[in-house]
């Protein structure tokens, strides 16, 4: 398995390192799918340079920058914010899957 340098980590660990050269090698076996990270990786700086062309976005990016190391949330103060977005993301999920009623 990889290391992971957080306490607690591991438990969200699912592939080991064998696992994970495997599905390298097969990216890259694949032409197809050989291109898919790198085409990801021009993605994200397209979008991060287009954001970052926002007032709102670079000043966040700033304030990220300077604040302080972040702690583990507790799970007691974690368990309302994962429910919370539980619930908005199968709000989501039943709103998009209902389909509008044909026109008369």
């Amino acid at each position: 398995m990889r290391r992971f340098p957080a306490a607690g980590a591991r438990r969200f660990a699912t592939l080991s390192h064998d696992a994970l050269h495997a599905l390298d090698s097969h990216l890259v076996a694949d032409p197809v799918r050989a291109g898919l990270p790198a085409a990801a990786v021009r993605g994200r700086k397209v979008r991060l340079a287009a954001l970052m062309g926002e007032e709102p976005y670079r000043a966040l990016t700033g304030r990220l920058m300077v604040a302080p190391p972040s702690r583990p949330l507790p799970p007691e103060l974690a368990r309302p914010l994962i429910a919370a977005a539980t619930r908005a993301r199968q709000a989501g999920k039943a709103r998009d899957s209902v389909q509008p009623s044909p026109s008369p």
